[in-house]
């Protein structure tokens, strides 16, 4: 990224919104999913200050999905909140964020909820929590002694569950919508048999993942995360924390791109020359981990592995047995023609139906990262991952339908997943033969 530039803009969603909209379209796609600023709607946090420019975009916006034939999915936060909350008391890194983010979903579902029925509360908070806050460290706007992750998914996780609550108590009997929590899952698998690799494979899963998810399922952290935490990082919820949480989500929504392989070293932590620093402080809680490469897939987003959603989804199913619902799914490259992209999908999507078709694992929802290139944080506008390029280089934002288009635009009208070979002959995939994609797929069922 180069810090020198203004990225005030980005791709303009805010004045191309019906652009955005029409190119789902284009795609045939069912499902338009995006997320509400906090910031935009209530500059100061308070409800009762409403930017009703802000207001009204949102309106728009859903009623602009809607009228294209499209069902809104809406996430409450991904990765903006007001500055003053920042300022204050430095975000999630305190509990005071807590009410303030109930207090913002209250007036969302109030303002929207008869508009929308199926939500996602805090975009991967175990990624936020380790990759923002870590990025302010390393960039010297904070202590790194100040930083701790898991504080800061401690608090993530009681905002979700108690914003699940308001919804079920003060919306849901009208509304009869579905809110669920989110995590990313970089899934490890072990790189042998042996107990030694399952077990370093597991701790990554539960201290990476399972933090996130398995509060709001059973009520509390996994055992692992428990004795793996040290005890000056570790914060235990109360009885009633625990009571509050448990079951307090409808389904469990992934962010999935890529996996690793681990194996049980007494040199692990020395061994990880190439993990991205912002990995460091959960890391330091599994020091008998060690990665595949070097642990680069932690960051590896233009890779094709065939066998990443099967074990992402197995392992998802047998943890929680809840509704599972992919939020985001996608592949970085640059250009028009991106063919592998194309084959990404093609290999992904295959192996989600046959997940399906072999083990009954329920998938309610699944959507592509993303519809358009975006500003993607620390890469900028360099790590594309859109179906629609935006010229960023002239300045117009001109919107164009990659290559990869046609394969969604094939799939919604023959209902099978086209296969697409990958252009390189080291990535193989599970199968050759097309298969049929269930409309549970395209369409929210909540049987």
């Amino acid at each position: 990224m180069n810090f020198r530039e203004s990225h005030d803009v980005a791709a303009n969603s805010y004045h191309r919104f019906k652009e955005d909209v029409a190119k789902a379209k284009e795609l045939k796609l069912n499902l338009y999913r995006f997320s509400i600023s906090w910031a935009r709607l209530l500059p100061t946090s308070n409800p009762s200050e409403v930017n009703p420019e802000g207001r009204q975009f949102y309106h728009d916006l859903i009623k602009e999905i809607k009228d294209n034939g499209m069902t809104p999915m809406v996430t409450l936060y991904h990765f903006d909140h007001p500055q003053s909350l920042q300022d204050e008391f430095f975000g999630w890194e305190s509990d005071k964020m807590i009410e303030k983010f109930v207090a913002y979903a209250d007036y969302v579902f109030k303002e929207y909820g008869n508009e929308v029925s199926l939500w996602t509360t805090i975009n991967e908070p175990n990624q936020y929590c380790m990759y923002f806050n870590m990025l302010f460290a390393l960039s010297g706007l904070v202590k790194a002694s100040d930083v701790n992750i898991h504080r800061c998914m401690h608090n993530t996780i009681l905002a979700h569950s108690k914003a699940y609550r308001l919804y079920q108590r003060e919306y849901y009997p009208s509304q009869k919508g579905r809110v669920g929590a989110t995590a990313l899952l970089i899934h490890a698998e072990p790189q042998t048999a042996s107990q030694q690799d399952i077990y370093a494979a597991d701790a990554f899963n539960q201290l990476h993942c399972g933090q996130v998810l398995h509060p709001v399922v059973y009520g509390d952290y996994p055992d692992l995360v428990k004795k793996l935490t040290p005890s000056d990082q570790f914060i235990p919820f109360t009885p009633e924390e625990k009571a509050e949480l448990e079951g307090s989500t409808d389904f469990i929504a992934l962010n999935i791109y890529d996996g690793v392989k681990t194996e049980y070293s007494s040199t692990g932590y020395a061994s990880r020359d190439n993990v991205p620093p912002v990995y460091d402080q959960l890391l330091e809680n599994l020091p008998f981990v060690k990665f595949d490469k070097d642990g680069t897939a932690l960051m590896v987003f233009d890779k094709i592995s065939p066998e990443i959603m099967t074990r992402s989804l197995l392992w998802t199913w047998s943890q929680y047995g809840l509704p599972i619902v992919i939020t985001e799914n996608g592949y970085s490259g640059a250009g028009l023609q991106d063919h592998d992209r194309a084959a990404y999908f093609s290999v992904n999507l295959r192996n989600l139906v046959s997940t399906i078709r072999d083990y009954g694992v329920k998938v309610w929802v699944y959507c592509a990262w993303s519809l358009i290139d975006a500003f993607e944080w620390s890469a900028g506008f360099n790590r594309p991952f859109g179906l629609v390029y935006v010229d960023y280089k002239s300045g117009s934002l001109d919107r164009t339908l990659k290559q990869s288009s046609e394969f969604f635009i094939k799939l919604a009208n023959s209902r099978k997943v086209p296969y697409v070979a990958p252009s390189t002959s080291a990535t193989t995939v599970s199968s050759l033969i097309s298969v049929f994609l269930p409309i549970v797929l395209l369409k929210i069922s909540w049987e």
